[in-house]
């Protein structure tokens, strides 16, 4: 209508169908039916008018080519990289003009790009071993921060962005090759140009290894608890140089439990900058980030920012984790913000919003093809953050980090380190068990948080301490009889100790005998009277001692083992011992985060009416919210039923510090006071909160394993199903005990005879036919049916019982 110009950036990201709309507009004296606002005069195309579309070709993932009837409608330009010297020189030249540079360092630059452009074809590796993406947006990108002069001297300035676009992707093989070459190209005497410090640019900045970093809104807080080791601080030092100098979007990936977020959280602590974080996952949509219509009290329609909006407008910091969980198309319409204008456009609202100096975005991912569900991404979509790879904590650090963090003795943290070592190096021996660093923290905690009781005996011998908490956080998730005998062979190899298991899991023997390690968990069950149908074997009484040491040192449990083997009764046992209510989320293939975090309900109450105005929706908190907010258990029955890429959105709460970011809420509330926004939108979990979870194994129909990197944060509990025939006899009888007319009319040892002879029935029929398949359930029902039914003669109970549950199966 005005006779604007527009340009369609991205347009072979559009679907076809919605660029057939197009073609009337693209004829010469087109014209456009808005039929949807229901118009039959078309809208007349201004002679002004101008319309541009740009898009990489093909090749790349996720692009596709336009349908050729929009194609040819076009007029066509193939726009080609700079590659000659001429036009490289004036481009760089053009640049740094305000600089005072000599024409003979622009040569060294022109050649120096030529070089690099060079090897990233040939012989270059990024952090994952692919060939690393250079193409003018790296040059212009170092070579806009060179002008801004940061860094004091031309040389410097120079050197500092080149390293920032060029260097912090590669492998440590590539990284020094192209170290040398920038070193060579830029800088005459390299010692002298370094050992200068940077100045410091203003009054409120705080030094990060060497960078200037504006302070924040908050009040710096100190971070003692995060360990500074070698390889750390050099990730941070890149980091810090992109924040300080660039302001430019960071990617930060490596595998799982490297510290990637932790290492983000640490700087915006440090330097009092708000810091909020996104959980990607399959379903994340464009209304997570940029807000969507929603309801206000009233019923009307009105736009509500989101989170994303919000942290451009404020200045914040944003952490996008999981970045390549989400669908790339959702991911390209970032691009605007991630490119060097940094603004975003709000289709719903038409309205701009250019980010505020502050605003950084930070993203965090693990390598595609490892890690279950992770995409690849595009590369015109990555050449547009600076890469950072994070390796895996070398071991010497390890130690370290344990004896700093964990306050524990030298000696002890070289032992525990070793043993982790040993058990990873016999990893090829046993199955998918990865043990992470994550496993051997909690190992460190458990003796950090262990019973201040303890310490007054000063006999108390701490090494079997350790070796039995490290027993109980190793061997918890094993499946096999052989990698448990490796466990215990390199635990005593590095501490000289054995292990006692009866002295860890037997609910029979008397306090003494027990182990200081698990006495307070068996007592509370002998103690526990409410649930006489339980019978306390071997196998059931370690679930439980497992499952109760994790929760008192508040880790998340995942409790996996067949059917019937007493998952979920011992959560709500411990519960119950605890006296706090368990929430239960039966998980299914559909399950989404709503159904964990809550969402938007209709109002069912009318009769509330506030100053005459009716709510139509409310936000309704879900079973998990609840859960934190009052600080009972949570437990997620069947997890492994649900989409991984569901789970992941899970992950902070998952996590030490136990918060979650609502997204989903839609916008903020009125205020713009960012301690009242952390508190409606980020849900901190009270004491006494707990996460449990149970699944069948992989194998069984329609299960599967969980990702490694959700199944890492959880303390993983391989549950023993008890089936030998002293434990099913045991069982069988019990439960016909429980029924007081058969207790009362056949004397005890009678019953363990019918017990008996149940139960080798059973295993008779598991010899004999093939493929039968049967649980303690079963058992139970034949034990239940002859006790209930004690009109019948035994013989006729037991005939019939059979038949029932067995043999009309077969």
């Amino acid at each position: 209508k005005n006779g604007d110009w527009i340009l369609l950036d991205e347009i072979n990201l559009a679907s076809a169908e919605m660029l057939e709309c197009l073609s009337t507009i693209l004829e010469r004296d087109g014209s456009v039916v808005l039929l949807e606002r229901g118009d039959f005069t078309p809208v007349k195309r201004h002679p002004d008018f101008r319309i541009f579309a740009c898009m990489n070709p093909n090749t790349d993932i996720g692009k596709k080519d336009l349908p050729v009837g929009i194609r040819n409608r076009f007029t066509e330009f193939f726009v080609d990289e700079l590659t000659t010297d001429v036009d490289l020189t004036l481009l760089i030249s053009d640049y740094l003009k305000n600089t005072g540079i000599q024409r003979k360092s622009v040569a060294s630059l022109v050649q120096l790009y030529k070089k690099l452009k060079l090897l990233s074809k040939l012989e270059l590796n990024d952090g994952l071993g692919n060939r690393p993406v250079f193409s003018l947006r790296t040059l212009c990108r170092s070579l806009r921060i060179c002008a801004k002069n940061l860094c004091g001297s031309v040389e410097r300035n120079l050197y500092e962005s080149f390293c920032m676009s060029f260097l912090t992707q590669l492998d440590p093989v590539s990284h020094n090759i192209v170290l040398q070459l920038i070193q060579q190209a830029l800088l005459s005497n390299a010692k002298a140009v370094l050992s200068q410090g940077i100045p410091k640019p203003g009054e409120n900045y705080l030094n990060f290894e060497g960078y200037w970093i504006q302070q924040g809104p908050k009040e710096p807080e100190e971070y003692a608890s995060y360990i500074l080791t070698k390889s750390v601080k050099e990730n941070l030092r890149d980091l810090a140089r992109i924040i300080s100098i660039g302001k430019l979007p960071v990617l930060l990936q490596g595998p799982t439990s490297a510290g990637k977020t932790s290492l983000i959280d640490y700087v915006a602590r440090r330097s009092g900058n708000h810091c909020l974080r996104i959980n990607n996952h399959e379903h994340t949509d464009l209304q997570e980030y940029i807000g969507t219509y929603v309801a206000d009290v009233t019923g009307k329609l009105s736009f509500k920012e989101g989170v994303l909006v919000q942290a451009m407008r404020n200045g914040y910091w944003i952490i996008l984790d999981e970045l390549n969980l989400a669908s790339t198309d959702i991911l390209e319409a970032l691009n605007r913000v991630l490119d060097d204008n940094r603004e975003l456009f709000i289709p719903e609202t038409q309205t701009l919003v250019k980010a505020h100096p502050n605003f950084m975005l930070f993203a965090t991912q693990n390598p595609p093809g490892l890690y279950g569900g992770r995409k690849t991404l595009s590369r015109a979509f990555k050449n547009r953050f600076i890469e950072l790879h994070f390796s895996d904590i070398p071991r010497d650090e390890l130690e370290v980090i344990l004896e700093k963090r964990c306050l524990i003795p030298n000696s002890y943290a070289k032992k525990m380190v070793m043993c982790m070592s040993d058990l990873q190096k016999n990893r090829k021996t046993t199955s998918k068990n990865v043990f992470t660093l994550r496993d051997l923290f909690r190992w460190g905690n458990r003796y950090t948080y262990a019973d201040k009781q303890l310490l007054k005996d000063d006999k108390y011998d701490w090494n079997q301490h350790l070796i039995e908490e490290g027993y109980l956080v190793l061997s918890a998730k094993v499946r096999t009889d052989i990698e448990i005998e490796i466990i215990e062979e390199t635990l005593y190899k590095n501490f000289r100790k054995r292990i006692d298991l009866g002295r860890l899991f037997d609910a029979q023997s008397s306090g003494d005998a027990c182990s200081a390690v698990t006495r307070n968990i068996i007592t509370a069950i002998k103690a526990y009277k409410l649930r006489a149908d339980i019978v306390w074997t071997r196998n059931m009484t370690r679930m439980a001692v497992l499952t109760a040491k994790a929760l008192q040192f508040n880790e998340p449990v995942l409790l996996v083992g067949p059917t019937g083997c007493g998952k979920t009764t011992v959560c709500q046992l411990l519960a119950s011992i605890r006296g706090v209510q368990l929430r239960i989320l039966n998980c299914h293939m559909h399950t989404e985060g709503a159904d964990f975090l809550g969402g938007l309900r209709p109002c069912r109450e009318s009769s509330e009416q506030t100053g005459g105005t009716k709510k139509l929706f409310e936000w309704a908190d879900g079973p998990l919210i609840l859960a934190m907010q009052e600080g009972s258990y949570f437990m997620a029955d069947e997890i492994s039923l649900a989409e991984d890429s569901v789970l992941e959105r899970l992950n902070c709460i998952l996590e030490p510090e136990r918060t979650v970011l609502l997204a989903e809420k839609g916008g903020v509330s009125e205020t713009d006071n960012p301690a009242e926004l952390a508190k409606d939108f980020v849900v901190q979990a009270k004491e006494g909160f707990q996460f449990l979870a149970t699944m069948n194994p992989g194998g069984d129909f329609g299960k599967k394993e969980l990702s490694p990197a959700l199944r890492n944060r959880f303390t993983e509990i391989w549950c023993l199903p008890s089936d030998t025939k002293e434990d099913l006899i045991q069982i069988a009888s019990n439960c016909m005990m429980e029924n007081s007319q058969m207790s009362a009319d056949t004397s005890k040892d009678e019953i363990t005879k019918i017990a008996s002879y149940l139960v080798e029935v059973v295993l008779y029929m598991r010899d004999i036919v093939e493929k039968f398949k049967f649980s303690i359930r079963d058992i139970l029902a034949w034990a239940n049916y002859i006790a209930s039914n004690a009109h019948l003669t035994f013989a006729e109970s037991a005939i019939f019982g059979l038949e029932t549950i067995f043999l009309d199966a077969l």
